[in-house]
């Protein structure tokens, strides 16, 4: 082999390289993993592992009339200092949720992706915790382990469709949770403390609580079968949980904008540091090649451009991966990590040590 052969024979290789690599990071597992699901063995409830969902087949009838409702959901988490969504009630035929975080061990509710209370701390040890939420149209109280741990005004998590219910990930962008469900149930009115206390004794010492006709109980699950994909709903209305054999969740974003995608946390920094420390090699690689292997005009516009399409056709691709995201802030960052990487090769203390290298490898002309 000649030595231009050579060199085109390298430079391939480091470019797909590049490419292979950043493709890979950016769309493992290329399919849909397995439900991570399973029974526990010496007690009722089901495990979560690291994709995992747990959802209705059909959507839970509210009634219309009074805009109140309870939510009992006994977990222990998997592991701590994780983000995950442990409880959804999607709307169907809108975007509209309402749902139950561990967001780095905090307790948090959301409306339509809206922070309405965070608790510390309620996440921080591998325990049993039970948690109600007792709401009405302008209050939401939490209790845990039947203690009032925070009520504000302002903020219902009560939803004002019928809806579907989503255990174990984010029913649009699988953010999944890794703990143990053993207990949920959903109620038609705004419990008390006084029944949040008893409910809490009845779950601890029979596993199920005892309910009042008043309490109007819409859906109950004791997770007690053991075996199978069905989750009876044994307040006998109907609403099932089943557990698909594939891991998917019920509505995938397709380029989700940058401003809904922020959220003021260390795992949101962490994602757009990775993302834009992920591009720079191919800014990197990609600049020197068009300015001295295969010099070209606008070099640094090329990759820069490159990076962008790359991105581009990585977030498409993510839209139908249930355990990745689409969305923009990673077409942003990935493209200023490409940008990051032209600027670092022109730079006087960089650039020539580039050159210097790919003079060492004759790759330049």
């Amino acid at each position: 082999m000649n030595d231009v052969g050579r060199a085109t024979a390298v430079s391939g290789v480091i470019s797909l390289g590049i490419l292979g690599g950043i493709l890979v990071a950016g769309l493992w597992p290329f399919h849909q993993p397995a439900n991570a699901v399973a029974w526990l063995e010496r007690e009722n409830g089901v495990r979560f592992g690291r994709h995992g969902i747990v959802l209705s087949s059909i959507t839970l009838r509210l009634p219309s009339a009074d805009k109140s409702c309870s939510v009992e959901i006994w977990v222990r988490p998997g592991r701590p200092w994780q983000s995950g969504t442990l409880l959804a009630l999607l709307d169907p035929g809108g975007p509209r949720t309402v749902s139950v975080h561990d967001d780095a061990s905090d307790l948090v509710l959301k409306r339509d992706r809206v922070t309405g209370i965070d608790i510390d701390d309620v996440f921080s040890k591998p325990k049993w915790s039970l948690i109600t939420i007792a709401s009405a149209s302008t209050r939401t109280a939490v209790y845990v382990d039947g203690v009032l741990a925070r009520a504000v005004t302002g903020f219902s998590f009560c939803p004002d469709f019928d809806p579907q219910i989503v255990t174990g990930t984010s029913p649009a962008t699988g953010q999944s949770w890794s703990g143990e469900l053993r207990g949920l149930a959903i109620y038609g009115v705004e419990l008390d403390a006084l029944a949040v206390h008893s409910h809490y004794r009845e779950w601890l010492g029979k596993g199920k609580p005892a309910i009042a006709t008043s309490e109007r109980l819409l859906a109950l699950y004791t997770f007690n079968e053991g075996q199978g994909r069905a989750v009876r709903d044994r307040a006998g209305n109907g609403a099932d949980l089943y557990i698909p054999e594939r891991y998917s969740i019920p509505r995938q974003i397709f380029l989700e904008p940058f401003w809904s995608e922020f959220r003021p946390s260390r795992s949101y920094v962490k994602d757009v540091l990775i993302n834009i420390a992920g591009f720079v090699p191919l800014g990197v690689w990609f600049y020197c090649y068009g300015s001295w292997i295969r010099p070209i005009r606008r070099a640094g516009l090329a990759a820069v451009i490159l990076g962008a399409l790359i991105s581009l056709t990585i977030e498409v691709l993510q839209s139908y991966i249930p355990t990745r995201t689409s969305g923009t802030t990673d077409l942003i960052t990935n493209t200023l990590g490409t940008y990051l990487g032209v600027l670092l090769c022109r730079s006087y203390a960089f650039g020539p040590l580039v050159r210097k290298i790919l003079v060492m490898l004759d790759l330049t002309q």
